[in-house]
């Protein structure tokens, strides 16, 4: 009788085991900010983030693989959301993204398609559906994002650099098969930072 008591009391133990685990894996990520200098971590007065409106600082490059400049764009912006929440273990925060914009280029890039911006728990900014088209040797090149990690973020800053490869999608033998984007970003809607959490 003991020993079917000890049993019982096993399985009991390990359904709440398992239970907790399960609870602490299923979390979705999370974006918020906060205007606490110095946390490392969303609470106090921290709030979600709901949308993000980001703007280029300085110069952003378009090279081919061997490192030759293509585009140079010295103005770029783009805004997303609203950025989802919930949907189970590992679930990347994702948005589509409303606006997206090129200016002041040698070559101006044409937005073709927005696509969706995406958060994961490692902060890795991820791009998918984009596509632009640009004038590169006299002749038009297309490039889409396919879950393209443009960056990683830092915890609690509101700047993300950009160094992302990015497929060639349509075009023709003198389009580079694939090219690298860099540049930096600012948030301007959360100018006290972003953190990534889950919950």
């Amino acid at each position: 009788m003991k020993y079917l008591k000890l049993l019982g009391l096993a399985a009991v133990a390990a359904t709440a085991l398992i239970a907790f685990v399960g609870a602490g894996t299923a979390s979705a990520v999370t974006l918020c900010t906060t205007d606490e200098p110095g946390t490392t971590t969303c609470t106090g007065s921290a709030w979600k983030v709901t949308h993000i409106e980001a703007s280029q600082i300085g110069s952003g490059v378009l090279e081919d693989t061997s490192g030759n400049t293509l585009i140079t764009c010295t103005t770029s912006s783009m805004t997303a959301g609203p950025m989802s929440t919930g949907g189970g273990a590992g679930t990347p925060s994702t948005g589509s993204v409303t606006a997206l914009s090129f200016s002041n280029c040698n070559s101006t890039p044409v937005v073709l398609k927005k696509g969706t911006l995406s958060v994961n728990s490692s902060r890795q900014f991820i791009s998918n559906g984009g596509e632009i088209t640009a004038s590169l040797f006299g002749v038009s090149c297309n490039y889409a994002t396919s879950n393209t990690v443009l960056g990683t973020g830092v915890q609690g800053s509101d700047t993300l650099t950009i160094n992302a490869v990015i497929k060639r999608s349509a075009g023709g033998f003198l389009c580079p098969e694939t090219t690298k984007w860099t540049a930096t970003f600012t948030i301007t809607n959360h100018k006290a930072g972003i953190y990534v959490t889950t919950e």
